[in-house]
């Protein structure tokens, strides 16, 4: 791998507009760069516009009186600095003379009529899978790489917009399945299903032939195929981060109903594709709402947004679109974060996760299980759970499904399946063995219940793992269920925090609120540990006069413990991870927090107390153990830019002592941190916490 790429850390993006021209300096902007210490640059220029020297036909190019060759002027000075350098350039649209001149470089609609561009009419979108992807920009790379002294190109929509019916798409896909390319995009149809996996082909074509084209040219030059990760995505994760010798999240901020976690999320969902290659977090300086990019973020949605996707293992690309400045508002807290990263530099570089904790995503149960209902089935399940544990302060990593086997999996102690209903018959096994070898797995709802083809089994697939059967009696949107919590029942870490003091009180036991959705299962209880968890049967929620249980004790339960070989197995009936994000209802979190430590027999690596929303990530380097905490406390925490961090205080954290014996501690924030070294855990205590502090447990020097 190119070493500058793998080097740096904090990245400038700089997109030049045609009307930037003649009203911006280029010195100036190379300033700043190094006043926030940056030592990465992104520059675009290529494909829709040129800002330096071309010889390609119907390539646009725009000239700057000052520098001819703006592009080659910025890239020079910047790598005379040291700077990595990354040209990006878009290929989604093409001028009206290329479209005269190459009108089979359009996309066409299902119309048979080429697309013009949805938002500003006087061009056109391109068809990257067809003529203009592999030989127009094809050459656009090799030109670029031939000519500029840089690390790697990414290109902004490599893979199109949408789906095009040019004759080209159609004579590729006719060859690939002898079919035409559906006109409705049904997700349940066969035809759209292989449309899918040629899109996926032909995208992965495209980036090998500009990937050989640029590297015939340079050989320490990259092709970053800039794709987002996930659940959503339909590049196959797998094969995007075998492919890939680095990659960026390209989620820009904060936009409608978000978590102020989001960016971390996007970070533990990158870095287990990327499996340990180096990766970033893209953050537009402009607010993200409407693309509204000429705006300015909000100075703490800026800090808090950055400081998370760092503390969950991001490196930071700023990213400001048109060279002139209408706003500087926001110039200072970047600069004032990528000073202090620069200063953090060795604690961040080169990590690995020691989070004891996973938390699985599923790429393929999205398409082959949830496609039509993706939000409730995939997406709420994975958010409530994340919401849990970052709000239980627990540092845990995100894994993909793809990698279910022996050597991933080992890593955890405890493995969180949040209705990943798509799994093989050697991923069940491959599960099984890990709880017989002593890890802990937690799954939820239809969990295992699908094949790999997304045919509903018979029964679960991890039936003998869970000990329990599908009965095929489910409950969809059921009202007014329950659990009972007893006390004295089962191990005290599953009634945590469900019962205080005892002051003379009506009852004994507590009543929570149970889950809508559930799946009808068949078990023995003498299989199970003992519970303090007592599911109620639902009753009507009118009249009124009819509100009231029927019975008290019901024929299935919302959640079952036990435990095999080594380890241990906790399962839900319920979408409790969907209900938990859908409500937020403190009972539900417990008794997912509970049963998670339940797992992991309460032996956690971090423990933090006090008040507010706080993320914590577990990191370990060359140098030592580090320990992020970030304040998430504001006054908007979902909806909405954050105007004002709340400080805390009088923050705890307690680390477990065989993660940091002979460990020298220093705080990088908060100098009047203490330490108290206790028989199991050192407390570590914080003062204050403002916005985020990197604990630091050294190597000694001696």
């Amino acid at each position: 791998m190119n070493e500058r790429l793998k080097n740096a850390m904090r990245y400038a993006q700089l997109t030049i507009c045609e009307g930037d021209i003649g009203k911006f300096d280029p010195d100036r902007w190379i300033a700043y760069f190094d006043e926030c210490g940056c030592d990465g640059l992104v520059l675009g220029s290529g494909g829709y516009i040129a800002y330096h020297e071309t010889k390609i036909p119907y390539h646009y190019r725009v000239r700057d009186e000052k520098h001819d060759d703006l592009f080659g002027y910025m890239v020079n000075a910047c790598r005379k600095k040291g700077y990595t350098i990354i040209c990006r350039t878009d290929s989604h649209a093409i001028h009206e003379a290329a479209f005269q001149a190459h009108p089979e470089w359009a996309a066409v609609g299902a119309d048979g009529r080429p697309r013009k561009h949805w938002s500003y009419p006087e061009v056109y979108v391109s068809c990257p899978l067809g003529p203009y992807g592999f030989e127009f920009m094809k050459e656009v790379h090799a030109e670029l790489a031939r000519n500029y002294d840089m690390d790697a190109i990414f290109c902004n929509r490599w893979p199109g917009s949408g789906v095009c019916w040019c004759e080209s798409c159609r004579k590729q896909f006719f060859e690939f399945c002898g079919r035409e390319i559906p006109k409705i995009m049904d997700p349940q149809d066969e035809t759209v299903k292989l449309y899918r996996k040629w899109h996926e082909k032909r995208s992965f074509e495209l980036c090998r032939c500009w990937d050989e084209a640029i590297q015939k040219e340079n050989p320490a030059m990259r092709f970053i195929p800039n794709s987002p990760v996930g659940t959503y995505t339909f590049i196959d994760n797998q094969l995007l981060g075998d492919y890939s010798d680095i990659l960026f999240a390209d989620y820009q901020g904060k936009s409608q109903l978000m978590t102020p976690f989001a960016s971390g999320r996007t970070g533990k969902e990158l870095r287990a594709v990327l499996q340990g290659k180096p990766v970033g977090g893209i953050f537009s300086v402009g607010t993200c709402e409407r693309r509204w990019k000429d705006s300015v973020q909000e100075p703490a949605e800026l800090r808090m947004w950055v400081s998370e996707l760092v503390a969950n293992g991001l490196r930071p690309w700023f990213t400001k679109f048109s060279a002139q400045v209408f706003d500087e508002r926001w110039m200072t807290p970047v600069r004032d974060l990528y000073r202090k990263y620069g200063e953090w530099e060795p604690y961040l570089r080169d990590t690995e996760s020691r989070a004891e904790i996973a938390l699985m995503f599923s790429q393929h149960s999205a398409k082959e299980y949830g496609m039509t209902e993706r939000e409730r089935l995939v997406e709420k399940p994975i958010n409530g759970w994340y919401q849990a544990l970052t709000e239980a302060r627990i540092p845990f990593d995100m894994i993909d499904s793809h990698y279910i086997d022996t050597e991933h999996l080992s890593r955890y102690r405890a493995v969180i399946l949040p209705n990943i209903a798509v799994l093989s018959d050697s991923d069940c096994e491959a599960i099984r063995e890990y709880a017989e070898n002593g890890g802990s797995v937690i799954g939820t709802y239809e969990t295992s219940m699908y094949d790999w083809d997304g045919r509903k089994r018979s029964d679960f697939g991890l039936s003998d793992l869970f000990s329990v059967h599908a009965s095929g009696e489910d409950t969809r949107n059921e009202l007014n269920a329950y659990i009972t919590v007893r006390k004295n029942v089962g191990d005290e870490i599953l009634s945590d925090g469900f019962f205080g003091e005892d002051t003379g009180s009506w009852c004994k036991d507590r009543r929570i609120c149970g889950t809508e959705n559930r799946v009808g299962i068949r078990f023995d209880r003498s299989d199970f540990d003992p519970s303090p968890f007592s599911a109620v049967p639902a009753f009507p929620d009118l009249p009124m006069e009819e509100v009231y249980p029927r019975e008290q004790t019901a024929d299935y339960e919302e959640v079952l413990f036990r435990t095999v070989g080594k380890g241990r197995a906790v399962y839900f009936s319920g979408d409790i991870g969907r209900c938990y994000w859908d409500y937020l209802l403190p009972d539900q979190r417990k008794m997912m927090v509970n049963s998670i430590r339940w797992a992991v027999r309460g032996d956690d690596p971090v423990r933090v107390f006090g008040p507010g929303f706080v993320d914590v990530t577990l990191w370990e380097n060359r140098e030592g153990l580090m320990l992020h905490l970030v304040n998430l406390t504001s006054v908007r925490a979902m909806r909405g830019p954050a105007e004002e961090i709340l400080p805390l205080q009088g923050i705890t954290a307690e680390i477990r002592n065989d993660l940091i014996e002979d460990l020298e501690f220093q705080s990088l924030e908060n100098e009047a941190t203490l330490m108290e070294r206790g028989k199991n855990y050192t407390k570590i205590f914080l003062p204050k916490l403002q916005l985020h502090e990197l604990l630091v447990f050294k190597k000694s020097s001696r």
